[in-house]
């Protein structure tokens, strides 16, 4: 999925603003509608955040299992490092997820919500654009980025 914000250069930076945009866009991008269709959505999006900011993660998303549906996602995880790191990394993650999924359960009552995590040397690009829900770079390459 690709979302462009356009920043005019003389514009005061308001975060809140952007991410409300981006979380407009992204929506639309993949079908939704109306708030009601769309639990789920900004815990996905935290999640993914709290997954990019995993130690050895150089980037994180969310992609649907079925098009428009929340309720079964998987967590894709990118990153390099060996064996051994990568079991730690998937058990961190997976502890996140599981987290979540609760979380949305509980909050949600009569939903059932059905996620999976995997650590990736390589993303999948056989997906469609509106099955990306989230994605995000880890923070320390944003942060090297805007400096």
């Amino acid at each position: 999925m690709t979302l462009s914000l356009k920043i005019p250069t003389n514009y005061k930076f308001d975060l809140s603003a952007l991410v409300a945009e981006f979380v407009s866009k992204a929506k639309k991008s993949i079908g939704f509608t109306s708030n009601e269709n769309f639990s789920g959505f900004t815990e996905i999006q935290d999640l993914v955040q709290r997954l990019a900011n995993l130690p050895n993660v150089e980037a994180a998303r969310a992609v649907a299992n079925k098009s428009g549906d929340l309720h079964e996602v998987t967590f894709e995880i990118l990153s390099y490092v060996d064996f051994d790191e990568v079991r730690q990394l998937a058990e961190q993650a997976t502890a996140l997820v599981i987290e979540t999924e609760w979380e949305l359960c509980d909050i949600s009552k009569n939903e059932n919500w059905y996620f999976g995590t995997q650590v990736l040397r390589k993303f999948k690009s056989n997906f469609p654009e509106n099955q990306i829900v989230a994605f995000s770079y880890a923070q320390s390459e944003c942060l090297s980025a805007a400096s």
